[in-house]
């Protein structure tokens, strides 16, 4: 699945998916048997992206970096 935050620059779509990451890991502790994570591959549209396929190309590099760092993490791409 893709997010869109189209009204957030550089850092901030990092700082909000770690924002979410880190909420449900919260939560998922307070279900008896059941540890939910989240990872996130986070990259942002700018004057370097030639096209959005390359921008989605960035984004699930890095979310197989964080895959590969044990899971439950946010990777910058």
């Amino acid at each position: 699945m893709a997010v869109i935050l189209p009204e957030q620059k550089g850092e901030q779509g990092y700082e909000t998916a770690e924002k979410l990451r880190k909420a449900v890991e919260r939560y998922s502790e307070e279900i008896e048997g059941l540890k939910i994570t989240l990872s996130f591959g986070v990259s942002t549209l700018d004057n370097s992206t030639e096209s959005v396929e390359s921008l989605i190309k960035r984004s699930d590099a890095a979310l197989y970096e964080a895959k590969k760092r044990g899971r439950n993490c946010t990777e910058q791409g």
